[in-house]
């Protein structure tokens, strides 16, 4: 039986979190270009794409402040992707558990390259 070195489970999944990021940011690029702020087209009779940019985070919470909270949910991301990190370094064994956990940890370092490049967070889906 052969052995993986430590960290090699921890690159896969940060791999996986990389990707997420990157087509994270793919499709909010195709948004940015192809549609108007809150210009909306349907999907389905239950689904549409609309343009919207969230400053605040889940359902728009904090999007009238003023301001502060772009720099809050950045370090709020960074640090819950630390503690993303920890975890699957705790829990190897777990691979559903790290593979969720990698996925979360994308959306939200997408989210957080989205409030330092724009800030705000590009929405679409609703």
């Amino acid at each position: 039986m052969s052995r993986r070195p430590a960290g090699a489970g921890l690159v896969l999944w940060l791999g996986l979190a990389a990707i997420v990021v990157l087509a994270d940011q793919v499709t909010k690029t195709l948004i940015l270009g192809w549609f108007q702020d809150g210009e909306v087209r349907p999907v389905a009779s239950f689904f549409n794409l609309v343009r919207v940019h969230n400053t605040g985070a889940a359902f728009s919470f904090l999007a009238g402040a003023s301001g502060w909270q772009r720099w809050f949910f950045v370090a709020l991301g960074v640090g819950a992707s630390g503690f993303i990190v920890w975890m699957i370094r705790a829990h190897p064994q777990q691979r559903l558990f790290c593979f969720a956990v990698s996925m979360i940890m994308g959306g939200a370092l997408g989210n957080v390259v989205d409030r330092l490049l724009h800030g705000y967070v590009v929405d679409f889906l609703q």
